[in-house]
């Protein structure tokens, strides 16, 4: 073993201050101190801290919404973008916003644009028509949509005597034979609250099929009466008897629905797929709009603006009668 002298007694320190001096330039430490001078101790740590806020908040959605979803699938969380939400397209499942466009009859312009993380399309009704009606400053008189926005709670926000939705059911736009003794061959008995079936017996309100007491079950008043019935097993194979559920606004339903069937609600709902598709074509096939370039659901409500726009300038050039007629309009304003 070697050992190493100082100079004399007075010297402090027997080894140089820095290392360094004993380390070649040829040294594989050389190239590891260059590495670590390389990196941004500061940025990694952002990063990380980042890291463990979203995943943080996937737990949280985890334990605010469950691991299962409604139908029993184990539930997906997005890191990248948590505002967002799974929805069917096209090509497949992806993180998603839907995007809503409330287009007007006359014109073809779209008077309200919204971007929305939820998938079920019932939910956005009222929201989308009273958008339209506060952009425009007056109100709508006659909002039509397809059978996604067939919510009974959101109809009912907006139908008014001054106001009229022509939305259809989903059964009115199935293309589907009706089952024998559906609930529409019962006669309801709105006196005395009963159910007539077809071979006159009465069903009576049992009970609410449900918590928030929206759903009224009537049932048979005496089970053998089904037993016995010659409609036995097509009707009803329960021993109970039939039963048959009348929401608490079925009344507005059944109105919605008679509105859709007549002629001048027919007329209106075929020109809404020509209204109301148009835009969408046009912002996917010409301006290429595919997919959102922002992330977040404010981006997302801003791209969808953005294209609102161009659309509805294009659609007033040619309403104008080209790009001359369109400046001299707006010089005129």
């Amino acid at each position: 073993m070697a050992y190493r002298y100082g100079q004399d007694r007075q010297q402090t320190m027997l080894f140089p201050q820095s290392i360094d001096q004993y380390v070649p330039d040829d040294h594989p430490v050389r190239a590891y101190d260059a590495f670590v001078d390389t990196l941004d101790f500061k940025q990694e740590l952002a990063k990380s801290k980042k890291l463990k806020e979203t995943i943080k908040a996937a737990l949280a959605e985890f334990e605010t919404r469950g691991t299962k979803t409604k139908n029993g699938k184990e539930r997906m969380v997005n890191r990248t973008d948590p505002k967002s939400n799974m929805m069917k397209g096209v090509q497949g499942t992806h993180p998603s916003y839907a995007v809503h466009n409330v287009v007007d009859d006359k014109h073809g312009l779209i008077a309200h644009t919204d971007a929305v993380n939820d998938a079920n399309d019932s939910n956005q009704l009222a929201d989308q028509v009273k958008g339209a009606e506060n952009n425009l400053d007056q109100p709508c008189n006659i909002a039509c949509a397809d059978a996604g926005y067939s919510d009974i709670d959101q109809i009912e926000q907006i139908e008014t005597d001054d106001r009229k939705v022509i939305v259809p059911s989903p059964h009115q736009v199935s293309h589907k034979e009706p089952k024998a003794f559906n609930k529409r061959e019962f006669t309801y008995d709105a006196e005395n609250d009963r159910y007539i079936c077809p071979e006159g017996y009465c069903l009576v309100f049992r009970r609410y099929q449900n918590k928030e007491k929206t759903k009224r079950n009537y049932r048979i008043e005496k089970p053998a009466l089904c037993r016995t019935c010659v409609n036995f097993r097509k009707c009803t194979s329960s021993k109970q008897g039939r039963t048959i559920v009348r929401h608490i606004k079925e009344d507005l339903k059944e109105k919605i629905e008679t509105r859709y069937s007549q002629q001048e609600g027919q007329e209106i709902y075929k020109r809404r797929k020509a209204r109301v598709e148009h835009p969408f074509g046009y912002m996917k096939k010409n301006l290429g709009v595919g997919q959102f370039l922002l992330r977040g659901i404010q981006g997302a409500q801003a791209e969808s603006s953005i294209v609102a726009t161009c659309f509805n300038l294009t659609r007033m050039v040619s309403l104008l009668g080209g790009v001359r007629m369109f400046r001299t309009k707006l010089a005129t304003v």
